[in-house]
């Protein structure tokens, strides 16, 4: 079992970023050792508007569910994998049967690989290793909470031109009301653009924010991708910057 002690004040500026995302969310954790639940759970606390907790699967379908039925919701829902009455692959299943747009965290130990696949053909594609390192941990904190904040705040349904749209949350692209079939770079650059409607990203900038998603990419790759996202998109007006970087353009 993980011994976590922590120095939370180490981890002050962090925690002020990540309030700029995480102040209105709701999330539950679901762990079956005590101590790592009263350890996220302190530092959660500082985060999140609501923090609920379940010691098992079963208990955080139950959570989840009653939430659901009072027309409310979770943001983010942490779990672990091994667990009494229901495991992590059960529980993020019925979940994403419930809401195939969940937004799941899974606590995974490296004796656990087995189980990733799994998660993977269910949706979910975030994880945090065991035994849990807070850097690693405000790391993912990072990514996720700020698309979950800019799916809330900028809207689902993201209109870049007439009969073009992405649709954040399924992350699919339509044009013409045909769904465009992107690859996991591709999509990855493309969102990277959208949340900069109208401004120059550098290639520095894409390529640090490929980096946050686990996904190493280098220039002369980027500019690959980038010539072949062009080709796939016609009539999105994505431009070149000279000598800075690419700029997807609002038409409409």
């Amino acid at each position: 079992m993980q011994d976590f002690d922590f120095d939370i004040s180490k981890y002050r500026l962090r925690i002020i970023e990540l309030k700029k995302y995480t102040q209105n969310m709701n999330v539950l954790i679901v762990e079956d050792y005590l101590d790592l639940l009263r350890s996220l759970s302190k530092i959660f606390t500082t985060l999140f508007s609501s923090v609920e907790v379940a010691v098992n699967g079963a208990e955080a379908l139950e959570i989840y569910k009653q939430k659901k039925a009072n027309k409310e919701s979770f943001d983010i829902v942490f779990s672990d994998i091994v667990m009494p009455m229901l495991n992590g692959v059960e529980l993020a299943k019925e979940i994403k049967a419930i809401d195939k747009n969940q937004s799941i965290i899974i606590f995974s130990a490296h004796q656990e690989v087995s189980f990733l696949l799994d998660f993977v053909n269910i949706g979910v594609e975030r994880f945090v290793s065991k035994p849990i390192s807070l850097d690693e941990l405000f790391e993912e904190l990072i990514i996720t909470c700020k698309r979950v904040y800019e799916e809330k705040s900028l809207g689902n349904i993201v209109v870049i031109a007439k009969d073009i749209v992405y649709i954040r949350k399924e992350r699919e692209l339509y044009i013409d009301n045909k769904k465009v079939s992107l690859t996991h770079q591709e999509r990855l650059i493309f969102e990277c653009l959208i949340t900069n409607m109208n401004i120059a990203v550098s290639k520095s900038q894409i390529l640090e924010y490929l980096w946050q998603e686990k996904v190493d990419l280098d220039e002369v790759n980027l500019r690959k991708i980038f010539y072949r996202l062009r080709k796939k998109l016609d009539g999105v007006e994505l431009k070149n910057i000279y000598s800075l970087g690419y700029k997807l353009v609002k038409n409409i």
